[in-house]
């Protein structure tokens, strides 16, 4: 009985995105999605990502972004107009939200000894903004270090290894929402960014929140 929502769940988003899928973990909702961008879309945002100068910064129960020996990589946003619009439109499909529901795409590059502790990717004080918590993440891998830079869910015993063009798919809220103001983060889908031991990695994230994002697509895409 527990497993056939599962086999439900890796029947829709293989129908996505057309092509097999792997499902990690029913609540929270966990996918892994093999070959959910192209070599050629991966080299498109690692380009851009090359010029990701900004130190990460963390959101703190305020609203308030900071930087700290918590989350050690780089950041760049993405105006959407500038990624391929393919890689968007299945992000959109997988979330099952429009386009217009999600932030701009944010690339981060992490060196040897770079790491994202533990942390969850919406907290009860975004519910207090405009669009909401964050509902769900599109975490896409662009390339793999040598060593380390694995996302673990420690809570539910999982580590995926970066494989470039792969991307992981999870709800970060406890389910059913009744109230999209009213999210409870999930605890299980608390995860973390494993140090990078050797080499470099490069990830691409989208998230997607209940309503639409002050800050999405304008252009017509949604």
């Amino acid at each position: 009985r527990e497993r056939l929502p599962l086999a439900e769940a890796a029947l829709f988003y293989a129908a996505a995105l057309g092509g097999p899928v792997e499902v990690l973990s029913e609540r929270p909702l966990i996918v892994k999605l093999p070959n959910f961008a192209s070599p050629a879309e991966c080299a498109s945002l690692r380009r851009r990502a090359v010029r990701a100068t900004t130190r990460s910064t963390v959101v703190s129960v305020d609203d308030a972004k900071a930087e700290n020996d918590y989350r050690t990589s780089r950041t760049r946003w993405l105006d959407d107009a500038s990624v391929p619009l393919g890689l968007s439109e299945r992000a959109a499909a997988v979330a099952e939200l429009p386009l217009e529901n999600a932030e701009k795409w944010q690339v981060a590059a992490y060196e040897p000894g770079a790491e994202y502790r533990l942390h969850t990717d919406t907290i009860p004080a975004f519910n207090e903004l405009a669009p909401g918590g964050r509902h769900a993440t599109v975490l896409l891998y662009l390339d793999a270090p040598d060593a380390g830079g694995a996302t673990v869910f420690p809570a539910l015993g999982l580590a995926v290894a970066p494989e470039p063009g792969t991307a992981i798919y999870f709800r970060n809220a406890v389910e059913p929402v009744s109230d999209p103001f009213a999210m409870d983060p999930h605890p299980d889908a608390a995860h973390a960014g494993a140090p990078v031991r050797a080499g470099a990695k490069t990830i691409a994230t989208k998230w997607f929140h209940p309503v639409p994002f002050p800050d999405g697509p304008d252009d017509g895409r949604s």
